[in-house]
C-alpha cells in the first residue's frame, strides 16, 4: 500500500512538471481538470483503492484533452503568415 501511495506521489509530481511545461491560456482548463483529478483520491483501504482505480482510468481521457489543447496551440504557432500583396 505505500509503494502505491508513493508511486502515486511520484506521478503525480511528474505530472504537474509536464503539465507546467506545456501550459497556455488555451490549455488552462484542460490542465486544471487533469490535475485536479487526483484530489478525488480519497479513503482507506478498498475505499482508496476503488479511488486510484477510478484515476487510472479517466486519466488517458484527460491527459489527451490536455494534450489535443496544446496541440491546437501549438500548430497555431507553426502557421506562417501570408504573404501581403503590394
Amino acid at each position: 500500500m505505500r509503494r502505491a501511495e508513493r508511486r502515486l506521489a511520484t506521478d503525480y509530481a511528474t505530472l504537474v512538471d509536464r503539465v507546467i511545461a506545456r501550459l497556455t491560456p488555451a490549455n488552462h482548463t484542460a490542465a486544471i481538470a487533469l490535475v485536479a483529478a487526483a484530489g478525488e483520491i480519497r479513503g482507506f483501504g478498498p475505499v482508496k483503492d476503488e479511488a486510484r482505480a477510478a484515476y487510472r482510468q479517466t486519466l488517458p481521457g484527460l491527459e489527451a484533452r490536455f494534450e489535443a489543447a496544446a496541440d491546437d496551440v501549438d500548430a497555431a504557432d507553426d502557421v506562417s503568415p501570408a504573404p501581403i500583396d503590394a
